[in-house]
Order: structure tokens, then C-alpha cells, then sequence
């Protein structure tokens, strides 16, 4: 009978074990596979700061999508409903912007501005009626644009204006709700992490834009 008795318990403490050992797997997997709306996240802060964090990431990737394949749209228009052309004084040597639209809406301004010693061109793309997206590329002359080769040599000098030496920059400004929240200069991105290299270049960027839209 204590024979019997031992055996079973045996039986017994030995099904515990196994049940414990699945339930310690079951956790162990929990945890190797993030839960950002878990109960867990929640109680620790840290773990909670990494869900915002991801969330967010994930946010500001979409938003650079749902931007981008705005922008593929607006390309893609080979007949615009009305382009209209004004010119830029802004700049010593002049300028010009055309407006795009399609029926009746503006979906596209670009624009291009002189001056001795560089070149700048923008385009302005919209979504919503709001400003969504600049693209621009700047170019910084080699020498001013009526350095000539008698310039050149009156200045006992190596160079005289050569379009094909200027230096290119290359900007993609990405906004949202009238917040600049992603830059990218020559292929290195600012995210909106860096508020204070971004806000000055929001101010420049609105603020042109403002004044290209009451010329519309």
C-alpha cells in the first residue's frame, strides 16, 4: 500500500513539473515577442517608451510614404486643366514660378531663381490643399556668372564660369500639417528628433511658400 502510495505521488509531482515547465515556455516566448499593448508594456516605463518609440517610427515612415506617392501622382499628370506663369524678383538676376492645376485645384509650383553666383530651383507639391513636400536643387557657381576668361586672366586667376564645375545640393523637405518634419540634404536625413535644425529652415521654406500663394 506505501508502495502504491509513493508511485502515485511520483505520478503527481512529476505532471506538476511538466505543467510548470509549459507554463514557463509560454512565458519566456511572451516575451521574446514584443507586446506593445500587453499589460507588461504598461506597468514598466521602459518598456513603454520603446512601444512609443516603435509606434512612432512606424508613423513617420507611413506619413513618408502616403507623401511620396502624392508626389508619383502629381508627376504622373502630363495634361494640367490651367499653368500659370509669374515672375520672381527676389533674387538680383530674376526669377520665375509656374503654378500647376487640375481642375480647378493647385497641385504643383515650381520655381527658379538667378543670382551672380548661384542658381536655385524648388518644387512646391501639395496635398490637401496644404504644403506636403520641396524638393530643391542649388547650385553654387564656380565663379560669378560673367567671370569670363578675360575675367580670368585680368585676376591672374585659374577658372573662369564653368556651369559644370558648380556644386550641387540637393534638398527633400517633407511636411505635415505645417510642421517640417523630415529633411533630407545630399542623402543625409534630420528627422523631426532634431527640432532645432529644423524649425529655422520651416520658417524660410513657409514663409516662401506663403508668399508664392498669394501670387496664385
Amino acid at each position: 500500500m506505501i508502495q502504491k502510495l509513493k508511485y502515485l505521488l511520483l505520478i503527481f509531482i512529476t505532471a506538476c513539473s511538466f505543467s510548470c515547465g509549459k507554463d514557463y515556455n509560454k512565458s519566456v516566448q511572451t516575451k521574446a515577442t514584443p507586446n506593445y499593448g500587453s499589460a507588461d508594456t504598461l506597468r514598466d516605463p521602459i518598456k513603454q517608451q520603446t512601444a512609443a518609440c516603435k509606434a512612432d517610427s512606424v508613423s513617420h515612415i507611413e506619413q513618408l510614404k502616403l507623401i511620396r506617392e502624392n508626389c508619383r501622382r502629381i508627376n504622373l499628370i502630363t495634361h494640367w486643366s490651367a499653368v500659370k506663369t509669374e515672375e520672381l524678383f527676389e533674387t538680383t538676376e530674376g526669377g520665375k514660378a509656374t503654378y500647376y492645376y487640375q481642375n480647378g485645384r493647385l497641385e504643383k509650383i515650381t520655381t527658379q531663381n538667378f543670382g551672380e553666383t548661384y542658381q536655385q530651383i524648388r518644387e512646391y507639391y501639395l496635398m490637401d490643399g496644404q504644403l506636403c513636400f520641396v524638393f530643391e536643387k542649388s547650385f553654387q557657381y564656380n565663379r560669378p556668372m560673367y567671370y569670363d576668361t578675360t575675367a580670368m586672366k585680368e585676376n591672374n586667376d585659374t577658372e573662369a564660369f564653368n556651369m559644370d564645375k558648380s556644386k550641387i545640393t540637393e534638398t527633400r523637405s517633407y511636411f505635415l500639417k505645417g510642421k517640417l518634419f523630415h529633411r533630407n540634404v545630399n542623402g543625409i536625413s534630420t528627422s523631426h528628433n532634431v527640432k532645432d535644425s529644423l524649425e529655422e529652415e520651416k520658417e524660410i521654406m513657409l514663409g516662401d511658400f506663403q508668399r508664392l500663394i498669394k501670387k496664385s
